[in-house]
């Protein structure tokens, strides 16, 4: 036996651990069915954009298209990870606490990254549709700008949330409760 005692388990790494357990075992769940009907269905890859709007819309979403299949494996493959690094956190693995900070990190680039996805495919789908009216193209432009400030408000958030998680995770009582002070 050690004289030395064990740090105690702080509630934070278990909730943190047992929050993401949960998100990433549904994601990998639905991943798993995506991935199945996608086979299943045999879609293929979608046929890429034509004519002038191809050229509006981002080189990453076209590449995402063209290569939906590699992207849904891509979505499922960060989602088992996900899953098997947030159980590795609870049972604290140093391992999965450093894999879960470079999940995180991830997250925040998706995040942010996302925005530019968002504002520029919000910038081809303008509502010029032949034979919309005017009223329309309105309508369209109010509802774009309200869903792009609660989608930018929820990106940053989550990159906010995903930043302090990933420093309390580095932080020295965290490093020693995973025995990597």
């Amino acid at each position: 036996m050690s004289d030395r005692l064990a740090p105690p388990r702080s509630t934070f790494v278990s909730v943190v651990a047992w929050v993401f357990i949960v998100l990433a075992g549904f994601t990998t769940v639905m991943s798993v069915l995506q991935n199945v009907m996608f086979a299943m269905v045999g879609f293929g890859d979608f046929p890429p954009p034509t004519g002038d709007d191809a050229q509006q819309i981002p080189p990453l979403f076209r590449f995402m298209l063209r290569n939906m299949q590699l992207v849904m494996l891509s979505f499922l493959l960060v989602s088992v990870a996900s899953l098997v690094s947030a159980i590795g956190l609870l049972r604290r693995k140093n391992w999965a606490r450093l894999a879960f900070i470079a999940i995180l990190a991830l997250g925040i680039v998706w995040n942010i990254g996302g925005l530019y996805v968002q504002y520029a495919m919000f910038g081809v789908a303008d509502g010029h549709a032949p034979g919309v009216s005017d009223e329309f193209r309105a309508d369209f432009r109010r509802m774009a700008t309200i869903m792009l400030v609660m989608m930018t408000v929820l990106s940053l958030a989550f990159a906010a949330l995903f930043a302090w998680i990933i420093r309390k995770l580095l932080s020295r009582p965290v490093r020693e409760e995973f025995g990597a002070a």
